[in-house]
């Protein structure tokens, strides 16, 4: 796998658009295609996949107003990357816990700490269960360390410290990496 632009959220198998509403589909319960969701619109303004016409109709209503924001986005996504690379390759931090993970992206955290230092542990952490549910499903890890998935609010942080269990270790060399979805 080669390394992607951190600044996209395009996944590399990603083929044609789907149509959000085809004939006899009935959209899963809780995902509501036809109002806009902040981690869907920051998924367009990323240039990634997981949106529907309205988070774009929205998305672009925004950067109407504010069209720095989209390249404030990608700014972040590359500022997360570096932040992760230097940790992992420069301090040897193992075990990382992203607050707010938002829609899984190329080049995820636990993809570029596990590249920067085998055997990372990383902990995505979200309130949002539409946002937890792709990250069960895309966010996986494989024998170069171990991710796992919560559902926590960073405004109580009772919920978004881990239990102690698998892929989390004691703190002593973990740090928190924040994204903003």
């Amino acid at each position: 796998m080669t390394q992607s632009d951190p600044g996209s959220c395009q996944h590399e198998a990603s083929g044609p658009e789907p149509d959000p509403s085809p004939p006899g589909l009935v959209p899963s319960p809780g995902i509501h295609i036809t109002a806009a969701h902040p981690a869907r619109v920051q998924d367009y303004w990323l240039g990634g996949k997981d949106h529907y016409p309205v988070d774009r109709q929205v998305g672009s209503q925004i950067l109407s107003l504010v069209p720095e924001l989209a390249d404030s986005a990608r700014a972040s996504r590359y500022f997360l990357a570096r932040a992760v690379r230097h940790l992992a390759a420069g301090e040897g931090i193992r075990q990382f816990l992203d607050i707010g993970a938002g829609l899984p992206c190329v080049d995820n955290t636990h993809e570029i700490a596990q590249r920067a230092g085998p055997g990372s542990r990383v902990v995505y952490a979200d309130s949002d269960p539409l946002v937890m549910a792709y990250a069960r499903a895309l966010l996986t890890s494989g024998p170069q360390g171990e991710c796992g998935h919560i559902i926590a609010d960073v405004r109580d942080p009772a919920t978004s410290s881990p239990a102690p269990r698998r892929p989390w270790t004691s703190p002593s060399r973990s740090r928190s990496c924040w994204s903003t979805s």
